[in-house]
């Protein structure tokens, strides 16, 4: 089944203070720089599952890349057309940056989430990035696969 974390008008809302639908005026702390869906830059979506919630946040990003260890959920991926790599580690990525980390319901399904959470923190751009998160409470980990070094 398919659970609902996050759709395109809900991320619009967490990264802009705005929906696509309202006309895109924000609010007056929303940076004119991000209230179009040209402008908002790149996504790295970490442990994007089956990738639904990352097709819906594809419409709000120039670039996006996701990251995951399931094959099955690679495959699923790719024929939804999303740019994904089979990564246990974001060890590859280091160096580079970008506007939005996503990390929805992966940090209770990793062996260290601590050392995946400061990779992440890494990741993002500095002062305009963001690192969206969502964390399944109560909080029971449950490690099908290892994330990370440690």
């Amino acid at each position: 089944y398919k659970m609902h974390v996050l759709d395109t008008e809900n991320a619009a809302l967490f990264l802009d203070g705005h929906t696509p639908h309202d006309g895109g005026e924000g609010d007056a702390h929303t940076p004119s720089h991000r209230r179009t869906p040209a402008s908002r830059g790149s996504l790295l979506d970490v442990g994007a599952g089956d990738g639904h919630v990352t097709t819906q946040m594809m419409k709000l990003f120039d670039t996006v890349l996701a990251t995951e260890v399931s094959r099955p959920a690679l495959w699923r991926m790719r024929q939804q057309g999303v740019p994904c790599a089979n990564m246990g580690s974001l060890e590859p990525l280091r160096g580079k940056e970008y506007d939005t980390v996503a990390c929805l319901n992966v940090l209770d399904r990793c062996s260290h989430p601590r050392s995946l959470l400061r990779d992440m923190r890494g990741l993002v751009k500095p002062r305009t990035g963001r690192l969206l998160l969502a964390v399944v409470f109560p909080f029971r980990p449950f490690v099908e696969l290892g994330w990370g070094s440690g």
